[in-house]
């Protein structure tokens, strides 16, 4: 519903589920969108796949540097799913926003930046 929402501008979805068949169960939502050119990127993180075990926070450590300068320019971050994990992104941004912008991460929820549908 939230990409729903945003399809004017480019997405890139950080996904994560505990297998590549529980993302499967997206994919006729993912091609659709991507008919109308609304997601640019797609990222998984499984945590019950064989191997070491992978979470959306994982993905977004990768790329703090990238996420710090979209904040700063006025992009938008949709966190959808459980509340822990939305907690453990909460605590990401926060760390990341106050290292990289000097900024507490209640100034970009403020702003609208941070959005948030979680259970």
């Amino acid at each position: 519903g939230m990409l729903q929402e945003k399809v004017k501008i480019p997405i890139h979805l950080y996904w994560g589920g505990r297998t590549q068949h529980s993302f499967a169960l997206y994919q006729p939502f993912l091609e659709k969108a991507n008919q109308i050119e609304a997601i640019r990127e797609v990222h998984t993180a499984f945590s019950r796949e064989e191997g070491p075990q992978k979470y959306v926070q994982d993905l977004l450590k990768r790329i703090e540097n990238e996420i710090a300068l979209r904040l700063k320019a006025g992009g938008v971050i949709m966190i959808c799913g459980s509340i822990q994990m939305q907690n453990e992104v909460l605590d990401l941004l926060e760390k990341l926003s106050q290292q990289h912008l000097n900024q507490g991460l209640d100034f970009f929820i403020d702003q609208g930046q941070i959005l948030m549908d979680c259970y």
